[in-house]
């Protein structure tokens, strides 16, 4: 699966699970109408933990994970100088995501992150 590796403000925001470096995971589509069949609705009850091994170029970073907002109303960041999760206050993505609704679109393989 993919692995958390762009900072913001030198923080790895978790909402990254929703797309990184100004991506919405969400929000591709796959260029061709003949290959819009292999899009995906976006799922806000779904709830998963990516599958990471080994370290990544940021050390130990949690791996993604997504969920409902009643259950995950905002993230937080992980913090690679502590190896902590700071989960207090809202932290955003690149695009302005602090949730994690709907974004399970990490490490499909040739269809990786097509949304809907």
């Amino acid at each position: 699966d993919e692995q958390n590796v762009d900072r913001v403000n030198n923080k790895l925001p978790l909402s990254n699970a929703c797309g990184q470096f100004g991506e919405s995971y969400q929000d591709l589509r796959c260029p061709h109408a003949s290959e819009s069949f292999m899009e995906c609705p976006p799922d806000p009850n779904m709830q998963m933990i990516a599958v990471v091994k080994g370290e990544n170029s940021e050390g130990s970073v949690p791996p993604f994970f997504c969920g409902p907002k009643q259950y995950f109303p905002f993230t937080g960041y992980y913090d690679a100088d502590t190896n902590e999760i700071l989960n207090e206050s809202p932290s955003k993505n690149r695009a302005g995501r602090s949730d994690v609704s709907a974004c399970c679109w990490w490490g499909r393989g040739s269809a990786q992150v097509k949304g809907v």
